[in-house]
């Protein structure tokens, strides 16, 4: 919730628009989630550590901003992307473990940029 008046809806709309993909919804919400762990630090409850930012390129964006002032520039709901960071986790612990232990046993380091353009593609 950002406060009454007309103007909020315009100012949110604006806001979403550096995030906007013409491919869709989904690129869409992935841009949303990069920005967010490019330009915000978030701490979680259950870890002793900040997750670390990554160096990034120059950006008009402070990559110091904590997690709640982004959301509230951003005009995002911060407790779906925490819901979304801590699914992206067990994802990952998931497809990285052996398969011996029940897991995928997948190289989840390697990175497949080239290929997210067709990936996007194929289920939008």
């Amino acid at each position: 919730n950002h406060g009454g008046g007309g103007g909020s809806s315009s100012k949110a709309a604006a806001a979403h628009r550096r995030f906007a993909s013409y491919e869709g919804d989904l690129p869409t919400l992935v841009n949303v989630y990069e920005a967010w762990r490019r330009e915000a630090i978030y701490h979680h409850p259950s870890s002793s550590q900040y997750r670390q930012q990554r160096p990034t390129k120059k950006s008009k964006h402070d990559p110091t901003t904590s997690h709640g002032e982004w959301c509230v520039r951003n005009y995002i709901s911060g407790r779906a992307l925490v819901r979304a960071f801590d699914v992206r986790n067990q994802l990952a612990e998931l497809c990285g473990r052996p398969k011996d232990k029940g897991g995928l046993g997948m190289n989840i380091q390697q990175r497949c940029e080239e290929q997210r353009h067709m990936f996007f593609k194929s289920i939008c």
